[in-house]
């Protein structure tokens, strides 16, 4: 059925149809993560982004929706922000850092270190939750696989947000 030349019409003609009525910044980058200078942080298709109404999966966000964001310091700060942009694609190992926790491996977390990717933490690593809480890193582990990704751009100056009680930090465009 890839092969179909009439489907492949009909989703070409669709999907210009959709473009001209729906505004370019609602729609993800497709694709532009792999190669496309984004850095590779993202986190998983079903993953639970916090946002002000509650936990909601980063696959249904959009630029302009608002998340969670923590502003670090002598006190950390919870504050809104909004996403500015998203960037989707592919990916075929994440890490997993606990039972609700898997992230790509350039996937910078918060240790008591300050920011590191995901693939660089080891067993006793402390990694902050969504609370401020540091808590060590017990068994972080490779998981291959086939991973629907998204990287989200956040408006805050902390450029940070919550993904499954986790504080993950933007990968900046290069």
């Amino acid at each position: 059925m890839a092969n179909d030349g009439d489907l492949s019409v009909v989703r070409s003609e669709r999907g210009r149809q959709l473009k001209s009525k729906i505004p370019k910044k609602f729609w993800p980058n497709v694709g532009a993560h792999s190669g496309g200078g984004y850095g590779g942080g993202c986190v998983p298709w079903g993953t639970l982004i916090d946002t002000p109404g509650g936990p909601c999966p980063v696959e249904l966000l959009r630029p302009g929706d608002s998340v969670l964001s923590m502003r670090l310091g002598a006190s950390n700060e919870l504050v809104r922000a909004p996403i500015e942009w998203i960037v989707s694609g592919r990916s075929t190992c994440c890490v997993r850092l606990g039972n609700d926790w898997i992230v790509t491996p350039r996937q910078p977390v918060y240790t008591s270190s300050g920011w590191l990717p995901a693939g660089e933490l080891k067993i006793g690593d402390r990694i902050m939750d969504g609370q401020g809480r540091f808590l060590p890193v017990e068994n972080p582990e490779l998981v291959e696989g086939y991973f629907e990704i998204f990287h989200l751009h956040i408006g805050d100056r902390a450029h940070d947000y919550i993904a499954n009680g986790l504080l993950c930090h933007n990968v900046k465009k290069k």
